[in-house]
């Protein structure tokens, strides 16, 4: 259903944010890390674009631990709690980190995850702007997507969106612990 992929065809191009500007023009659809561009646009750490509902649906089946409820399990539970404990410990000015995955503490000063999100939370951020924390505890998520590398002549654009992200993921801890009525 097009919601995940790799190197998107250019009949989706118009669908995606420009992410940067080449002589002038916006590009969009194009990796933007030049480490993935040397490998053909598909690695791990960049190049996979989506949709938020294609996002949305893949952190959900991470909080399911492997299961999305229209499929077969795609991953066996320990496999899932493998990929999300952590492996690195977090230090002064490096975060936690999991099997590709940040995780808490993030040892920053200010943390795209917030605040409020749990000791067992992880997540990924992308040079564009982009933001997945996945807090287990709460079953919880919070997805942002931006193109803030659209226009790098913006000052302190990297600074200031990791400031909003983290407001971003505490309003969501605080709606889900929020009572019901």
């Amino acid at each position: 259903d097009q919601q995940l992929l790799f190197r998107p065809p250019k009949r989706l191009v118009p669908r995606i944010a420009p992410t940067n500007l080449w002589r002038g023009h916006p590009i969009a659809g194009v990796v933007n890390d030049p480490s993935a561009g040397k490998l053909g646009g598909v690695s791990g750490n960049a190049g996979v674009f989506a949709t938020a509902r294609g996002l949305a649906r893949f952190a959900q089946f991470m909080l399911n631990e492997g299961l999305l409820p229209d499929h077969p399990r795609l991953l066996k539970m320990e496999t899932v709690h493998q990929f999300t404990q952590v492996a690195v410990p977090a230090r002064r000015g490096v975060s936690a980190r999991t099997l590709g995955w940040e995780a808490l503490p993030t040892g920053e000063e200010t943390s795209s995850a917030g605040t409020l999100f749990g000791p067992h939370s992880y997540g990924h951020t992308g040079w564009t702007g982009t933001s997945l924390w996945i807090d287990p505890d709460r079953d919880v998520f919070v997805l942002l997507l931006t193109n803030r590398a659209y226009n790098p002549r913006v000052r302190n654009s990297f600074t200031r969106l990791k400031e909003v992200r983290g407001r971003v993921a505490d309003a969501a801890a605080r709606a889900a612990d929020a009572p019901v009525h």
